[in-house]
């Protein structure tokens, strides 16, 4: 194949054999940019310690216990392609899982968009993987879940987690392409932690594409039906007594 051409680059990857973490790859909005995901790990400064599994392919493996039994890492990393990791991110996070000895490591990351509509469009999303609050403790999954409730934090995607393979066995989730807007998974993982730890630094830059499935995900919880849905369970929570007729017209007139 030709040099520096997007097929050789992934049967470059392919035959590494891993020391301390499998990356594996699952397919964003669009693969036009898998090959700057591939150049950002290629870029690291463990790159011969790492081992990806792209799950971008056509009939590659999804199931959980499969992907495990293929995976050589002590460590996994989920990684949506287009995005991005910063050049030391893998060594420093795996050196902070094993020095804690981590069950989850959770780290911060940043948004950049396709283009300047998306920019505008999600402009609210520029902080919202920035952790502000305060983690200096290796706590439990619970704890670190109550943790950053006090502190207003968002639970990060898996893509901002570093998890250790034997907490996911038995793990029955298919490990799909959708798995970074996973929550239900992401909350079972983080409740089966022993070892949580976070740290606010920013190892991820997050592509915001069209379609973006974080995009679809706001989308979902910004439309009129979700709204009326949280404003309805608001007043039988309260006790309050209202056909809510004149807020649906409202809504629907948006």
């Amino acid at each position: 194949c030709l040099v520096g051409s997007e097929m050789c680059i992934r049967d470059r990857y392919e035959i590494r054999t891993m020391k301390k973490i499998t990356v594996i790859i699952s397919a964003g909005d669009t693969d036009k940019y898998m090959e700057e995901t591939l150049d950002s790990l290629s870029a690291q400064s463990i790159v011969n310690d790492i081992e990806i599994i792209d799950q971008t392919k056509p009939g590659q493996i999804t199931r959980g216990d499969e992907v495990l039994n293929k995976a050589e890492g002590k460590y996994l990393y989920f990684m949506n392609s287009g995005d991005l990791l910063t050049s030391f991110a893998l060594e420093e996070l795996w050196n902070i899982c094993e020095t804690k000895h981590l069950d989850i490591l959770l780290f911060s990351g940043a948004v950049f968009y396709e283009n300047t509509k998306l920019a505008k469009r999600y402009k609210n999303l520029s902080d919202e993987f920035y952790r502000c609050g305060s983690y200096a403790q290796v706590i439990t999954g619970k704890e670190m879940r109550n943790q950053l409730k006090k502190n207003k934090d968002i639970l990060p995607p898996v893509s901002m987690q570093i998890l250790k393979k034997d907490l996911l066995i038995g793990e029955k989730t298919d490990f799909h392409n959708k798995i970074d807007t996973d929550r239900c998974f992401v909350k079972r993982i983080l409740l089966k932690a022993e070892r949580v730890f976070c740290v606010n630094d920013i190892y991820l830059y997050k592509r915001i594409t069209e379609p973006s499935g974080v995009g679809k995900m706001l989308q979902v919880l910004t439309t009129p039906g979700y709204l009326v849905k949280k404003i309805f369970r608001y007043m039988r929570k309260n006790g309050i007594k209202c056909t809510g007729i004149a807020i649906i017209r409202k809504l629907r007139a948006r």
